[in-house]
């Protein structure tokens, strides 16, 4: 270990160094680069798809995550079917956990013409444990029954 008796410019912001809030006072002699390997490791990706059809305002659960498993969620989304006439939607994707929903995207756009096509999506991943879900909130709705196509991509980890 070499002792730091100067600080250059810039290293403590570039390189986030703190220890219990001061910059460290010693550092290894050699400084080498790293490559994140996480979307490497994460290659073993699979597609999850689901047609659920919803009859009102509610809370979708699509996919759950079950026990034993962490999910690294690379993409989520859905698209509503062509509507009838007089039927309306707008919706969002989130997850559900621990019995509370929690929005992960903006709301589509309200779909009230015939055949209008309504989506909502989030394209930054993000992880799920054991017994979240992910769901859709209808936020508004009018008609009988209006179906919905949503698909998810992942990678399924043991824990």
């Amino acid at each position: 270990m070499a002792a730091i008796t100067e600080f250059p410019r810039g290293l403590v912001s570039l390189t986030g160094l703190r220890d219990m809030g001061e910059a460290p006072r010693e550092l290894a002699g050699t400084i080498a680069p790293t490559i994140d390997v996480t979307e490497f490791l994460l290659l073993n990706r699979e597609t999850l798809s689901a047609t659920p059809t919803t009859t009102g305002v509610t809370i979708l659960s699509v996919f759950t995550v079950p026990a034993g498993e962490l999910w690294y969620v690379h993409a989520y989304s859905a698209r509503n079917n062509a509507l009838g006439a007089g039927d309306t939607i707008r919706f969002n994707v989130g997850i559900t956990t621990q019995g509370f929903f929690v929005s992960l995207s903006n709301s589509s756009i309200t779909a009230a013409v015939a055949g209008e096509l309504g989506t909502s999506g989030v394209t930054r991943p993000f992880w799920a444990g054991p017994g979240t879900s992910l769901s859709i909130l209808i936020e508004r709705f009018a008609g009988t029954s209006i179906g919905l196509n949503v698909g998810a991509s992942i990678s399924r980890l043991r824990i």
